[in-house]
């Protein structure tokens, strides 16, 4: 399964299970307008600077909690900047069932709901 794949599953499957999260897709950058010349100016992300690497995914709690996430291909490989990222907790995945079953998990530990639903 691609990358771009197990992706899109993965952030649908959050969707349905009404768990927040954010994702910052690869190259985000923003536009600003050069009134100067009439024309826009693509500008990179200040925060990929200093935070190379950043998860695929970052998915919040209800508790306050919050998990990294990144999603590889089979062969796909960390980089440098990814591998720094396991020392505050990223978890890697490579098969969307292994992704479904730690987020079934994670989600009754870390999003309580009412009996209410």
């Amino acid at each position: 399964m691609s990358e771009e794949h197990l992706q899109n599953i993965a952030e649908q499957y959050l969707t349905l299970k009404k768990i927040k999260y954010i994702h910052l897709p690869k190259g985000s950058q923003r536009f600003i307008w050069n009134k100067k010349f009439g024309i826009p100016i693509q500008v990179a992300m200040e925060a990929s600077k200093a935070l190379k690497g950043v998860p695929d995914l970052i998915l919040f709690g209800r508790d306050g909690t919050y998990k990294l996430i990144e999603l590889k291909s089979e062969k796909g490989k960390l980089t440098e900047g990814q591998k720094e990222w396991l020392d505050y907790g990223l978890e890697l995945f490579r098969e969307f069932d292994e992704f479904q079953k730690f987020v079934d998990e994670w989600d009754l530990l870390h999003n309580p709901r009412s009996i209410d639903g």
